[in-house]
């Protein structure tokens, strides 16, 4: 096979000489391409001698099989031991990170840069060869394909890429793409500080920031994305740039909630603030409380808007409630919760607890470990009233009882997002999220499930409910259009759900930064603009 593959590589970098060898490659000659991946004299060499052994021709140029596996064992000579070939004795292992199982595929071969230089010459092999590619932080996206990829293309795995540092000032933490954010709580908290962001400790870094990601404070830090002061990116082209608020500041505004539309995000630099004091608890109640605890989130979100401190973590099957109150200050039981002391529980989930940001999120994290099951989530946006949030209640029993027959587990969050909220993104920049004015309720809905066959049935009664809860909300006139990227699933076209206006600097923004349009037709699989 490797002799084969050689074979077709040496051809096709030499066929390169007379043609282009992709639409989306910016070198025109064997030359540039070599120049820009920065090899060893003794590659250089060695490449340079048999490419002019090649009879050009015979080639005409080769389809996308040949080009994967060229592209991979191009990798493979640049990368050494950050390429992981299929058969590598860590390749299942690592295919297996993704949380979601549906999306457990097997790429041609996997790239583990450490470094962003690393991370542009995986483009320049991606763009030279018109491969397909896909990138992952995490895992945590269970939408297929978005995180991963098959025998066409290649995985760029960011996981080696975990420098965490702290500004002189202590202002801004820089935190690379493949931390998680149990690492990140634990760096920035040996030097008294945090970052306002994922919640759950086995989170990736890199899909939360670039799906907007929600926190618990919202009302006073806006969602996460708000906090980014720089992102350092590399473009489809292999350049290196910053995106700020005074360099390429439109890129820096788009990229704050719109997914991968526009580069490979190597570092992100977030605000930080001191890790203070913060009260939680969480209870478990019986099922037969659901519609007294959906009252009482009513009354809550109307209190949170008063209270900015004020966070909440609110789900509900048809087996158990759990909510988990989070305060900003060192308050026990705060006045803001007083609508749920009343309501029996059935156990604490989370003792009440005064500590950091580290053990809040090693609290909520323990009672959710990482395990891994086939997985699918949706996401819909809503006014807050006491009779449709009931209503929707009611048709999501309706969709768990349709999928008991595969065995499925399913859950709906209720996620408050405040008035103050919303204002926020106005101090810092703006984003291209736009969310509407006032009190608002970003639902999240989820199932899981063991079984590959039973997939067409879990995904339809998934699309089934967002379908109606959406037409139910629209009829109420309570409905609002946008959507959290993290939160949503494979079948809403959540950049469509953007201010029109919105959208259309997304699609300039493209244009400028990827004008051969390389993220939107090579990366595999995402909330991109070409299908919005």
């Amino acid at each position: 096979m490797r002799s084969n593959v050689t074979t077709t590589f040496l051809a096709l970098v030499g066929w390169s000489a007379c043609a282009k060898a992709s639409v989306y490659g910016s070198n025109t000659n064997r030359s540039q391409f070599l120049e820009q991946l920065a090899l060893s004299p003794a590659e250089w060499s060695r490449l340079s001698k048999s490419l002019r052994s090649i009879d050009l021709g015979s080639i005409s140029g080769p389809d996308p099989v040949e080009r994967v596996l060229t592209a991979c064992l191009v990798a493979d000579e640049v990368f050494g031991s950050q390429f992981i070939s299929q058969s590598a004795s860590d390749y299942e292992e690592l295919i297996e990170v993704n949380w979601s199982s549906a999306c457990w595929f097997e790429p041609r071969c996997i790239i583990q840069p450490t470094t962003t230089h690393d991370v542009s010459r995986a483009m320049v092999i991606i763009t030279y060869f018109g491969t397909k590619f896909t990138i992952r932080s995490g895992g945590h996206n269970p939408n297929p394909g978005f995180a991963g990829i098959g025998g066409e293309g290649v995985l760029i795995d960011m996981s080696r890429m975990t420098n965490i540092s702290l500004s002189q000032d202590g202002s801004v933490a820089s935190i690379g793409p493949g931390n998680r954010f149990g690492a990140v709580d634990e760096a920035l908290n040996t030097l008294g500080k945090t970052v306002h962001a994922g919640r759950i400790d086995w989170v990736g870094v890199g899909g939360y920031f670039l799906g907007g990601g929600l926190t618990y404070f919202n009302s006073l830090y806006g969602i996460a994305a708000d906090n980014v002061v720089n992102y350092e990116v590399v473009l489809a082209n292999s350049s290196i740039v910053n995106a700020n608020a005074q360099t390429n500041s439109d890129l820096w505004w788009g990229l704050k909630g719109s997914g991968t539309n526009f580069g490979v995000i190597t570092r992100y630099d977030v605000k930080s603030t001191d890790n203070s004091s913060y009260w939680f608890e969480g209870l478990y109640y019986a099922p037969e409380q659901n519609e007294a605890l959906l009252d009482a989130v009513i009354q809550y979100a109307n209190a949170a808007e008063g209270d900015p401190n004020a966070a909440i973590s609110f789900s509900l099957n048809p087996q158990i409630g759990f909510v988990q109150f989070i305060y900003a200050k060192p308050v026990v039981r705060p006045s803001p919760y007083s609508m749920f002391y009343q309501i029996p529980f059935q156990s604490r989930a989370i003792n009440s607890t005064v500590g950091s940001m580290v053990d809040l999120n090693n609290a909520i994290s323990a009672i959710n470990p990482d395990t891994h099951k086939r997985r699918m989530i949706a996401s819909s946006a809503h006014r807050f009233d006491r009779t449709i949030l009931k209503d929707i209640y009611r048709l999501y029993l309706d969709f768990d009882s349709k999928v008991q027959n595969i065995s499925a587990t399913t859950g709906i969050v209720v996620q408050p997002f405040t008035s103050a909220a919303v204002q926020h993104a106005t101090f810092t920049g703006g984003n291209p999220v736009g969310f509407a004015e006032g009190l608002q309720n970003h639902m999240a809905y989820s199932i899981e499930w063991d079984d590959t066959e039973n997939d067409e049935v879990a995904m339809s009664a998934i699309i089934e409910l967002i379908d109606n809860v959406e037409a139910l909300t629209k009829e109420r006139g309570l409905f609002l259009t946008t959507k959290i990227v993290n939160d949503s699933g494979f079948n809403q076209n959540v950049l469509s759900s953007y201010p029109p206006e919105n959208l259309r600097r997304l699609r300039d923004i493209a244009a400028q930064y990827d004008p051969a349009q390389v993220f939107q037709t090579l990366q595999n699989n995402g909330f991109l603009l070409s299908k919005s």
